[in-house]
């Protein structure tokens, strides 16, 4: 799912899963991360420590995805 995120081009407003949940296996079903295109903003709806470190995470996902 990751990888699909990476790889595609965003609408105006997008709701994907937040890898960092899914990483830390939380169950809600708010474990979602909003992409907004317009201002270019990344939110996790389930946990704001996560908003800092989405990003980072997914260029980890996208390296490791590219080294395979």
């Amino acid at each position: 799912v990751e990888s699909l995120i990476l790889q595609q081009e965003w609408g105006s407003s997008e709701y994907y899963d937040c890898p960092l949940c899914v990483e830390e296996g939380v169950t809600s079903h708010t474990k979602r991360m909003k992409i907004n295109q317009s201002n270019g903003s990344i939110k996790c709806c389930c946990s704001k420590d996560h908003d800092q470190r989405i990003v980072s995470k997914l260029f980890e996902i996208k390296r490791n995805a590219e080294g395979q």
